[in-house]
């Protein structure tokens, strides 16, 4: 999966609900998503695949809220591994958040 297919499909998940970096202000369902650096693999003394990392918030009202597993779900059926580095409320939005990281293929 590269970040522009992972971007489309999660604009079908849940459409006008996806946003990069930031979502506007008064949005209480929604992914944020960005990448944050590369992970090397490195032969013969030279780079030669960079994977860029990125990351996935997925803000929602209700813990109980089914889009991170349907998130999940979806990154499972690309073959797509991830980590969840948070799962909690967010005190500056006031919403729940899981915090997904994962690799794509640039």
């Amino acid at each position: 999966m590269t970040y522009a297919s992972l971007k489309t499909l999660l604009s079908e998940l849940l459409p006008g609900g996806v946003f990069e970096t930031a979502a506007p202000a008064g949005e209480t369902r929604f992914i944020v998503h960005h990448c944050y650096g590369m992970s090397p693999v490195w032969a013969d003394d030279t780079n030669i695949l960079e994977f860029p990392r990125v990351q996935l918030d997925i803000y929602t009202r209700d813990p109980d809220d089914e889009l991170p597993g349907q998130v999940k779900q979806l990154l499972r059926a690309w073959a797509t591994t991830w980590s969840v580095q948070y799962m909690g409320w967010d005190d500056e939005t006031g919403l729940y958040r899981v915090i997904l990281q994962l690799e794509v293929m640039g």
